[in-house]
């Protein structure tokens, strides 16, 4: 069995089909908070995170609040690993970023007398 169909196994509970769409209720901590999320097929989640970090209503707004306003809606395994390198491969983000790894200058060979 796969580490996807174990996690939906676990969390059967909160599974819930609504208008043909198969969703999952989430609740908070707390338990104060609860609100039904959306549950994505693996070959819709580019779509989703296209729009979300990349389209009109997403604005490149890195990993944190891209992962906000998908959890908000939408939920499928490993959505934090999939946000986190849909972000980390978006060129828009890099280009205004720059360069990860700083350059270092080239060594030198000094010769050094006796004290």
């Amino acid at each position: 069995m796969s580490s996807t169909t174990k996690s939906y196994w676990t969390q059967w509970d909160s599974l819930l089909i609504q208008d043909g769409v198969l969703c999952r209720k989430w609740e908070n901590g707390r338990g104060d908070r609860c609100h039904l999320q959306m549950v994505v097929p693996k070959a819709k989640v580019p779509d989703v995170l296209q729009l979300y970090h990349s389209g009109c209503s997403g604005g490149h707004l890195g990993v944190k609040r891209t992962l906000l306003k998908i959890r908000e809606r939408f939920y499928w395994v490993h959505c934090r690993d999939d946000v986190e390198d849909w972000c980390r491969k978006c060129t828009s983000c890099a280009a205004v970023k720059g360069p990860q790894i700083r350059s270092r200058g080239a060594l030198k060979l000094y010769n050094v007398g006796a004290p």
